[in-house]
């Protein structure tokens, strides 16, 4: 991307955030959010505990203006909060689950868990080891961007959690550079999480990919494509379960800009449901592939006609925690026949944001 038009767009986002950037009221010894929830351990149903901590924010967002379909920066605190009220956080929620029945944790940030600036080392090692005392947790899973991923943080967290195994997530979002560029300002390439994957793996540790279906600018069908693709890009490269993540619109985002003027839809869900199924079917067993849509059936988020959004999520759902097709199959609404001639509409009528961005790298 050309710098004056780089530097253009990481103005307007940044400015775009300033609405909701370090607005978070809430008490900084209590998490942004926490919530337990149904989850595949390799082929076991399990219980998990999501804990979001409330720290100073993503630290692309914060210099560069972030992703542009990226809205957690309203989780962010307006000062950063001392690596005491880090670990308070996680003391918290750990008081309000029952962590008896608990076998993992997942522990979000508005950035990334390996990030010092949002959280510092002393914080890091005192919350690794309070879980490492949990005595019914077996597996935890923290996410970051792949610039944070080195052999000694992996081995440090290894250590810190003890018997309890490591399972690291990046959101790469897509396999392909100018798509992660030009549609979401993501500000990484693909040899970063190749990098960040061979670290991650050689260290005897999991690895989840998030995949973003349909960033701003690309038609319905660019966006399956895409998804597809970069699911077995990442598998090749590393990956042990992904994640397909539609967008969501949050506020202070381009993607709210575009979606206020209907220049955007959020997918349908029968494109996630074409997604996973296409997925599911090339990529080997052990291979976990889920979706949590989050939104989904409002507006704002995954929906297709408001009739049949709900028996499709718990389609989603259902395949999500079993990996079983026939979960997908038999899903029928007469909105699907839109959906599908929308996809054909949008190839003819409206110029593609450049073909080559859906082609394999």
């Amino acid at each position: 991307m050309d710098q004056t038009v780089q530097k253009s767009l990481e103005a307007q986002l940044i400015r775009l955030r300033a609405r909701v950037f370090g607005t978070s009221p809430g008490d900084l010894s209590r998490p942004a959010a926490t919530w337990i929830e149904k989850d595949l351990l390799h082929t076991e149903q399990i219980e998990a505990l999501v804990i979001v901590l409330q720290t100073q924010g993503c630290s692309w967002a914060r210099n560069h203006g972030g992703c542009t379909m990226c809205g957690y920066t309203k989780d962010s605190a307006s000062i950063a909060p001392a690596p005491q009220f880090l670990e308070a956080q996680v003391s918290s929620a750990l008081q309000h689950a029952q962590t008896t029945s608990i076998s993992v944790i997942k522990i979000f940030t508005s950035g990334s868990f390996f990030d010092v600036n949002e959280i510092p080392s002393t914080a890091r090692h005192k919350i690794l080891e309070r879980l490492s005392r949990l005595s019914n947790l077996r597996h935890v899973i923290l996410e970051t961007r792949p610039e944070y991923v080195h052999a000694e943080i992996i081995d440090e967290a290894k250590h810190l959690l003890g018997s309890i195994s490591l399972e690291v997530a990046i959101g790469l979002e897509t396999h392909n550079d100018r798509i992660r560029e030009t549609c979401i300002h993501k500000g990484f390439h693909y040899q970063d999480y190749i990098r960040a994957a061979k670290v991650i793996r050689s260290k005897g540790c999991a690895l989840r990919a998030y995949l973003l279906l349909k960033p701003s600018f690309l038609t319905e069908q660019e966006a399956i494509a895409d998804t597809i693709a970069s699911a077995l890009a990442v598998v090749r490269d590393g990956a042990t379960t992904v994640s397909i993540n539609p967008v969501v619109v949050h506020a202070g985002t381009l993607i709210e800009t575009l979606w206020k003027r209907k220049c955007y839809r959020p997918p349908w869900l029968w494109s996630v449901i074409e997604t996973l199924k296409e997925i599911r079917e090339h990529l080997p067993a052990p291979i976990n592939v889920i979706s949590h849509p989050v939104a989904g059936g409002k507006s704002r988020g995954p929906h297709n006609c408001g009739h049949c959004d709900k028996h499709v999520l718990h389609a989603i759902r259902t395949f999500s925690l079993t990996q079983d097709l026939d979960s997908l199959n038999d899903l029928n609404c007469a909105c699907k026949l839109q959906w599908e001639a929308i996809k054909k509409l949008e190839a003819v009528n409206q110029e593609p944001l450049l073909e080559e961005l859906v082609q394999t790298p």
